[in-house]
């Protein structure tokens, strides 16, 4: 039976390993094909117009309302 300290070290783990497969190789210019956030497939579209995104259209609407809101925008 594996202990908190196990369960956590296996998440990191798991975490690491998906942001190397999804990261931004050098060299390249479009970004991972899944997003970061939800794990979906990023458009294809989207990955060519904004070149290095890590995120989907729907997550990346989310963080710019999320980012205008803790600047207090609306």
């Amino acid at each position: 039976m594996s202990d908190a300290v196990d369960t956590a070290n296996d998440i990191a783990d798991q975490t690491i390993a998906i942001a190397l497969a999804n990261r931004v190789k050098p060299g390249t210019k479009l970004g991972p094909k899944n997003c970061q956030e939800c794990g979906i497939e990023i458009e294809p579209k989207r990955r060519e117009l904004v070149l290095g995104t890590k995120h989907c259209a729907e997550c990346a609407g989310y963080f710019a309302k999320r980012d205008l809101f803790r600047k207090g925008g609306r």
